[in-house]
C-alpha cells in the first residue's frame, strides 16, 4: 500500500478488510490508486509477454510454497520451469496441511494463521 500518511499505509497493509474496501472504491484519505494501478498493468504486461515469447507459465503461485520449492528442492527447478516445464505445481494450492514443512515455514516467519497469502 501507499500513502502519505503513515498510520493509514499501515493500516491498509495490515488489516484485509481496509484494504479490500480501498481497492474497491478507489478513494480514502491520503492513499493513491494511480501506483497500485502502474504496478499492476507492469506485471500484467510483463506476465503476458513472457508467456507469449518463451511459453513460461506465468499462473500464480503461493509465495511461501514456491520459495519452500526453491530453497529445498532440486536445484533444476528454475531450469525446468524456463524449459517449459511445471515444478511449481505443488504451489499453485499450498495447502500447509498437505505440506507439513510449509506450516513449520509459515510459523518460522511470523505469519498469523489465515494470513498465509
Amino acid at each position: 500500500m501507499n500513502s502519505l500518511d503513515a498510520g493509514e499505509c499501515a493500516t491498509r497493509l495490515r488489516d484485509p478488510e481496509a484494504r479490500a474496501a480501498f481497492l474497491a472504491r478507489g478513494v480514502g484519505g491520503r492513499s493513491f490508486m494511480e501506483p497500485i494501478r502502474g504496478v499492476h498493468a507492469i506485471s500484467a504486461g510483463l506476465q503476458l509477454s513472457l508467456s507469449e515469447l518463451f511459453r513460461l507459465d506465468m499462473r500464480p503461485l503461493e509465495l511461501t510454497a514456491a520459495m519452500h520449492l526453491l530453497l529445498n528442492g532440486p536445484d533444476s527447478l528454475a531450469d525446468a520451469w524456463i524449459r517449459g516445464e511445471r515444478p511449481f505445481e505443488s504451489a499453485r494450492s499450498a495447502d500447509k496441511a498437505t505440506d507439513p514443512g510449509l506450516g513449520e515455514l509459515i510459523a518460522a516467519v511470523g505469519l498469523a494463521p489465515g494470513r498465509e497469502s
